[in-house]
């Protein structure tokens, strides 16, 4: 019988560690010295990361048939099914603890993982394989009313109105809610009687209302600020009338926002 060829190990792969808070072989975690593995190491607690997600939930099961399913047509209609009033803190954090920014996968004791499209598409029922969702640069605040009031039908006092205050032009999650969610019926209802012409509504439409959910699925689950509490307007850019034949890929934006926010939090400074 022939033997088994012999593999030799380079100097390099056997290097000596810089200090003994490294692992033996430096290519385990490329940036461990500013990784959030490196104080669980050394004993030492880490900064908290602290879950923010105060986002009100919008119960789009009571919703009419038709405003449901013109969500269903943009391809947000799972995130309903799938999303939670409640987050594990701890799990959160331990998620983070074993991500490695620069390779883009998790690092566990039997080997490593990471995320693709697939996943995202199989498992969260989110498209991966169409247009990319994108919005470039820095938006005035006459294009984000523009916008706003092409896409929801309202004027300018309704966009103030609906701002999360200050200097911010961000749209307040909770007043969207508050205004659209489960309010379509009794809102066309309300404004039926009669009043002068300069003191009538807009009646709100069932496109109105899927525009808003949408954008604030985008705001609170699938591209959140931290604590999802407020959206930017630019996003009904996706929904417009002479986008709705266009299948968005928002698995591909999900995950380039989760891969984003997972090498800023594994770092020692992460919040």
């Amino acid at each position: 019988m022939s033997e088994e060829p012999q593999t030799e190990v380079s100097q390099k792969e056997t290097a000596t560690p810089i200090d003994d808070t490294y692992p033996p072989d430096k290519s385990l975690l490329l940036s461990f010295k500013f990784h959030r593995a490196r104080f669980i190491y050394l004993g030492q607690e880490p900064s908290c990361l602290r879950v923010h997600h105060h986002a009100p939930t919008w119960h789009f099961e009571k919703e009419i048939t038709i405003v449901r399913d013109l969500v269903m047509l943009v391809g947000l209609d799972r995130i309903s099914e799938i999303s939670y009033e409640h987050y594990n803190a701890r799990l959160i954090s331990t998620i983070y603890e074993h991500w490695q920014p620069k390779a883009n996968t998790f690092y566990f004791i039997w080997g490593e993982m990471t995320l693709s499209l697939d996943d995202v598409q199989y498992l969260i029922g989110l498209s991966a394989d169409s247009d990319v969702p994108i919005t470039e640069g820095s938006w005035s605040l006459s294009k984000l009313v523009e916008i706003f009031k092409k896409n929801l039908y309202q004027d300018n006092n309704f966009f103030n109105s609906i701002k999360t205050g200050g200097q911010s032009n961000s749209l307040s999650v909770i007043k969207l809610v508050n205004f659209y969610a489960g309010k379509l019926e009794k809102y066309n209802d309300s404004i039926q009687n009669e009043r002068p012409a300069e003191q009538k509504k807009n009646a709100m439409s069932a496109l109105y209302v899927a525009r808003t959910y949408m954008l604030y699925v985008l705001g609170t689950f699938l591209l959140p600020v931290k604590n999802g509490s407020y959206v930017t307007a630019r996003y009904l850019h996706f929904f417009e009338k002479d986008k709705e034949n266009i299948k968005w890929s928002w698995g591909f934006i999900v995950l380039e926002h989760l891969f984003h926010n997972l090498g800023t939090t594994s770092r020692t400074d992460g919040k």
